[in-house]
């Protein structure tokens, strides 16, 4: 009920069948076109800002939690993780209010440089992500800290619901404004070049070294 309030939402229907193997849930949701303008992955221009909303990494840490793989000592941080990765929190005010001003846009699902390297594929342009911007969260830079091994867990895994997008530097304060009026912090990250990948750069500039680029759908 909480979620149906909070993103306008109501629940109409339901269909119950039995089935022999494990449950299967399929939701539809009919919308609408924004207002202001829809935005695509297409429309990235050489030259345009890139920005991402909140913070990118803690959903992949939670679950590297959740997995064993990576540990936490401090139990807050642990849980703010976890619970990162346990509900996302996808930021619908803010893909409202970037109608008309972000030029290119998509959620962060399969991995931050994945899902900008669809934005790119689409838009034929390539991209430059510097690395120091990246917003982390203070859980995540604890991690960081311990084990610059995260680094490629925060750009590549996923799952943090966040925006990614891009827009002409003379809308820069517009995007302000959007991030204002939707009550989301965004953050630069980098710039669209006439290139045809993503690449990251250190506080040096020169171009890292990562490995996967998030995950792939069969």
């Amino acid at each position: 009920a909480c979620d149906q309030d909070e993103f306008k939402i109501s629940l109409i229907g339901g269909d119950s069948v039995t089935s022999p193997g494990p449950t299967t849930i399929s939701i539809t949701i009919f919308g609408k076109p924004n207002p202001s303008g829809s935005i695509f992955r297409s429309n990235a221009k050489v030259g345009d800002e890139i920005f991402v909303s909140g913070t990118i990494g803690d959903a992949a840490l939670g679950l590297g939690l959740l997995k064993g793989e990576i540990t936490l000592d401090t139990k807050e941080h642990a849980d703010h993780l976890l619970d990162r990765y346990r509900l996302p929190r996808p930021r619908t005010a803010l893909g409202k209010a970037l109608g008309g001003v972000a030029s290119a846009a998509m959620d962060v699902s399969d991995g931050l440089l994945q899902d900008l390297g669809h934005i790119c594929a689409e838009s034929n342009v390539g991209a430059v992500v510097e690395w120091r911007d990246i917003p982390i969260s203070e859980s995540a830079n604890l991690l960081l800290n311990e084990n610059d091994n995260v680094i490629e867990l925060i750009l590549n895994g996923g799952d943090d619901y966040e925006i990614v997008f891009t827009a002409s530097p003379s809308s820069r304060q517009k995007v302000m404004e959007a991030s204002d009026r939707s009550n989301t912090p965004v953050t630069r990250i980098g710039h669209i070049n006439s290139g045809v990948s993503v690449s990251v750069i250190d506080g040096s500039g020169r171009a890292m070294e990562l490995g996967s680029k998030g995950y792939r759908h069969a």
